[in-house]
């Protein structure tokens, strides 16, 4: 988990964890450390589709159904495209 308390921006914070996340997920392969930090990016910006996504790729990887299934949802909520929307449904 990267922390970010000396950072004020939410803009800029969101970044820097976005960033975090990538480095733990594809490069220590640390997917618990990334997860944490994608949820921390929704804890600043809950419509954030780059932690939406990565969290929906991260939990299906790890058969995290339950996960996947709150995320999933959630996606569904901020949609308006129907063609993504008929995406998130097929897989929900």
């Amino acid at each position: 988990y990267f922390e970010t308390h000396f950072v004020e921006d939410p803009p800029e914070k969101i970044e820097l964890l976005l960033k975090a996340a990538k480095i733990h997920e594809e490069i220590t392969g640390d997917v618990h450390a990334a997860v944490q930090n994608y949820l921390k990016v929704l804890e600043l910006d809950p419509s954030n589709r780059k932690a939406l996504e990565a969290l929906s790729r991260i939990y299906e990887t790890m058969e995290a159904w339950e996960d996947l299934l709150d995320v999933t949802q959630h996606m569904i909520s901020l949609t308006e495209d129907p063609n993504q929307l008929a995406n998130l449904y097929f897989k929900y």
